[in-house]
């Protein structure tokens, strides 16, 4: 709202100088309908994109039965952050996640490093060798919006949120709409697999 009391939308011309802030992508509304539309394995394309636009050299996705709560897992080798990987858990809905599905994830990963699976893991994408040590993130990923409730609970405990929108937010900064279809195209199947990176395959159709 300007100081004349109009509703400035980030589509003014003036709306950085007015608000301050930098105006959204002209492609935001198309990636964010396409992200909040996919669900499932779909999905899973979305966040590996978000890996990559996050600095990932090294994404690989590990959902599937037994997976100790994780659906992706990426890597940073270059710096500032050379050392961090990110955890990834996505769920998908046509409404909200709800609180308990956010609890019960987050406890399997809490207990992951307890688990042999965690062994597999860190030998699988390399992290058992890094001379920097390394450092986790974990990301709890929807292509909905998230509750008061779920974000509360987020602050509570060491979870990053990122929802639909959010993830369209840093997709369309990269690409339209179209050209996310045609790189998910490329990439293809999103099965679980600790010997696929598919940051190369990204970065190819990119």
């Amino acid at each position: 709202m300007d100081q004349n009391g109009s509703i400035i939308t980030w589509k003014h011309p003036k709306y950085e100088s007015i608000t301050g802030r930098r105006p959204l992508s002209g492609v935001f509304c198309d990636v964010w309908t396409w992200v909040k539309n996919s669900h499932d394995r779909a999905f899973l394309f979305c966040c590996a994109a978000y890996l990559l636009s996050l600095g990932c050299t090294r994404i690989y996705i590990t959902d599937t039965t037994g997976d100790a709560g994780l659906d992706l897992i990426g890597v940073l080798e270059e710096e500032p952050f050379r050392g961090l990987c990110v955890l990834v858990q996505a769920k998908t809905a046509h409404g909200q996640v709800s609180k308990e599905d956010v609890f019960s994830d987050y406890t399997k990963f809490v207990l992951l490093k307890h688990d042999a699976k965690w062994d597999e893991y860190r030998k699988a994408v390399g992290i058992d060798k890094t001379p920097d040590g390394v450092g986790l993130v974990y990301i709890f990923a929807s292509n909905c919006e998230f509750g008061p409730t779920i974000a509360q609970a987020a602050r509570n405990l060491p979870i990053m949120l990122r929802s639909g929108r959010q993830i369209a937010h840093c997709l369309a900064k990269r690409a339209d709409a179209t050209r996310w279809r045609a790189v998910q195209a490329h990439v293809g199947e999103t099965n679980a697999n600790l010997s696929r990176n598919l940051s190369k395959l990204l970065l190819e159709a990119l």
